[in-house]
């Protein structure tokens, strides 16, 4: 699947009453990402099946498409083996030194904003591991104050923000590792959605029922200069 991405805008210039708008056209490129599969499935007794409640079938199914969400997040911001496709933690984008043991501030986050604002962009979310959301929910304006440096997001109060920009928990990005992303940057093809199905014929002999799960996804960096990773850079 081929993405368009504008590699060079198309100009206006000031124009002069009567006269002609002088045309512009944008260069374009293309990112090219193929969707990749991932699929679990279980065998469960159809004894099982008919005498649980909730139904265990129903139950393993809402299990393995948890585990395919799981496997996309670190896929997305770890490192997985192929054939899952590349994300972001081994991708060509901006860095900012971030040393997440010794951490007393925010300062890292709010460089990498502005990364992204010299590059164009506008930061859409801070993605960060849960133990580094939790040191850093612990942050404190002043030695012996209460006050925490992350702010509640106005639009999810359960969630904090950094500067506003929303700070969104992956079990996907390693300890250690951040990222603050502009989403027009970072594009997710979702070729097909997470389908849970279930088939009794390929298990008809020993009575048996089988449940599967699957998805086909890819990701494509469209414009690294507006993702910033943030980690420790002496490490």
């Amino acid at each position: 699947m081929d993405i368009p991405v504008v590699a060079a805008d198309a100009g206006a210039a000031w124009v002069a009453e009567g006269n002609d708008i002088q045309i512009s056209d944008a260069d374009f490129d293309t990112v090219s990402v193929t969707p990749v599969k991932v699929a679990g499935i279980s065998v469960i007794t159809k004894e099982l099946a008919e005498d649980s409640s909730p139904e265990a079938g129903e139950v393993i199914g809402r299990g393995l498409a948890a585990s395919i969400a799981r496997k996309v997040d670190l896929a997305a911001f770890g490192s997985a083996s192929a054939p899952a496709p590349a994300g972001l933690l081994d991708a060509d984008i901006e860095d900012v030194d971030w040393d997440a043991d010794s951490n007393l501030n925010l300062d890292a986050f709010v460089e990498a904003l502005g990364v992204i604002s010299a590059n164009g962009g506008q930061a859409t979310a801070f993605v960060v591991n849960a133990a580094d959301a939790t040191a850093l929910a612990k942050l404190k304006e002043a030695t012996g104050s209460n006050r925490g440096l992350l702010t509640a997001d106005v639009t999810v109060p359960t969630r904090f923000a950094i500067n506003g920009v929303p700070l969104i928990v992956s079990t996907g990005v390693p300890q250690g590792t951040a990222y603050a992303i502009d989403l027009n940057g970072f594009v997710a093809v979702m070729r097909v959605d997470t389908t849970v199905e279930r088939d009794d014929s390929v298990y008809f002999v020993s009575d048996k029922v089988a449940v599967k799960a699957r998805a086909r996804i890819a990701f494509g960096v469209v414009n690294p200069n507006v993702i910033v990773r943030l980690s420790n850079q002496g490490s």
